[in-house]
């Protein structure tokens, strides 16, 4: 779809409101991981599940069309839920457990530099210098806003930066996934096949959790589907309809206001502490969100 300066705000309105969605998970995590025996896995898994099944009954009441996808794009939709949900999911539930979650978050955070090389090669995205110099600036301030300083943070192993690198990279193909899938199919219904193919990919690895995932439904059952409805299907499907306006590498340097939002939650829900430097890479992230807004905008004007 043709940028222009309309559309490009109404994607990057969808993107940052997805990213500040996705910035709830960190406290609601927290809180699973604290109150029950869920493992951040189990926690991946119910993440799919609860919002494949949210989307599924949206699609159902209110657009059942949206429950069906031409049978020669099944495998489409198995390799997204596959490496978009189940392989991120676990990768980066293994990068926070073997890493220092500072080392984690950063790692996390070079995703965009991988969807802007692919999406240059796969969609012609451009890559200009203001693009550039927001990729900088967030990989400045993911670092500040993580904590990547602290003494804690210098413990890294070659597994650990190998499966840190392994769920940016998996995490990049949302959005490429997400701008193909869209061509076809709406938003809901992608994420919605996506989901739930993860889902099932993660199943054999759960199963023996059962009892304790029972547990946590009993206990803590509005939180997991507050979890599923929030931070993952309405989230989701923010993204991928930003992708309707917004290039992949667009999108995903947007994104990255989300663990500036997570920090800040973290110090209203948790009383967790802020520093002058984890304010300052926030500010490094914003930046980057309004050196690229503007790109975009001179992008669309000239279109």
């Amino acid at each position: 779809m043709q940028q222009t300066p309309q559309r490009t705000w109404l994607g990057a309105l969808c993107v940052i409101s997805a990213a500040l969605f996705w910035g709830t998970l960190g406290p609601i995590m927290h809180i699973l991981q604290r109150d029950t025996a869920l493992t951040a896995i189990d926690i991946s898994f119910l993440r799919a599940l609860m919002g494949g099944l949210t989307l599924l009954v949206v699609a159902r009441v209110w657009r059942p069309s949206w429950l069906h996808v031409a049978r020669r794009d099944l495998p489409f939709f198995a390799a997204y839920g596959f490496l978009s949900v189940a392989a991120f999911f676990v990768l980066y539930a293994t990068s926070v457990h073997i890493n220092p979650v500072p080392v984690a978050v950063v790692l996390l955070y070079t995703a965009p530099a991988f969807v802007a090389v692919a999406s240059w090669r796969l969609f012609g995205e451009p890559m200009s210098r203001a693009k550039v110099a927001a990729l900088v600036f967030v990989l400045l301030g993911s670092t500040l806003v993580a904590g990547l300083w602290s003494a804690t943070a210098r413990h890294v192993t070659l597994l650990g930066l190998l499966v840190g690198v392994g769920s940016a990279a998996t995490y990049a193909t949302l959005g490429l996934f997400g701008r193909v899938a869209l061509r076809r199919y709406e938003a809901t219904t992608a994420m919605m096949f996506a989901f739930l193919f993860g889902a099932l990919f993660l199943t054999p690895i759960v199963a023996r959790d059962a009892p304790a995932i029972l547990a946590a439904f009993r206990t803590h059952g509005v939180l997991i589907l507050i979890m599923g409805l929030i931070p993952t299907a309405a989230s989701y499907v923010l993204y991928t309809l930003g992708l309707k306006w917004l290039l992949p590498g667009q999108a995903s340097i947007l994104a990255t206001i989300e663990p500036v939002v997570g920090t800040v939650l973290a110090w209203l829900w948790l009383g967790q502490r802020i520093d002058a430097l984890q304010i300052l890479g926030g500010v490094c992230i914003l930046g980057s969100v309004l050196i690229l807004q503007r790109d975009i905008e001179t992008t669309a004007e000239a279109a």
